[in-house]
């Protein structure tokens, strides 16, 4: 059984680096089949003027040579936040087999499109929301200071639109 803290807080880590460089304050750790940290990484997109240099993406590209046949479905993705769409789709195409994420992402809410998709099903992706309560409030804090320092509230606070009744 793998201590989804312990995995969480290195990832805490990884999203400190990212707020100590002015990034978006995600980051993620991938742990092999026996429990050892294979990859670290934190969101670069601003860094490197890449969209898709997000902490998950940047992760799994570490990952390569420790590729052998089937083990990767034993892989375990952690990371801050839930993960964006974007990301999502690259854990499942990866066959990463489980991914356990600290904060909910109150905008995207990804893990709604997983239940949805028959796809994504046979996937069978094993989707964990943050099993620390206090891990989960640090991860969603740091998180929500990001955004709004930037000016940025909607990204924590999404405005739900109404349709106007006129």
């Amino acid at each position: 059984m793998q201590d989804h803290k312990y995995y969480l807080t290195e990832a805490l880590k990884e999203a400190k680096k990212a707020l100590a460089e002015g990034q978006n304050p995600i980051g993620c750790v991938i742990v092999d089949e026996n429990g050892k940290i294979i990859a670290r990484a934190h969101n670069h997109v601003d860094k490197y003027k890449d969209k898709t240099a997000h902490a998950e993406t940047q992760a799994i590209r570490k990952t390569r040579k420790y590729v052998k046949d089937e083990n990767i479905r034993q892989w375990t993705l952690y990371t801050t936040l839930e993960p964006c769409i974007m990301c999502m789709g690259t854990i499942l195409m990866a066959d990463i087999g489980k991914v356990v994420w600290s904060a909910g992402d109150r905008l995207q809410q990804t893990h709604q499109i997983l239940k949805s998709t028959p796809y994504l099903r046979v996937k069978r992706l094993v989707a964990i929301a943050c099993p620390d309560p206090e891990l989960e409030k640090e991860c969603q804090a740091i998180n929500d200071n990001y955004w709004v320092a930037k000016g940025r509230p909607e990204v924590i606070r999404p405005i739900i639109e109404t349709p106007n009744k006129t």
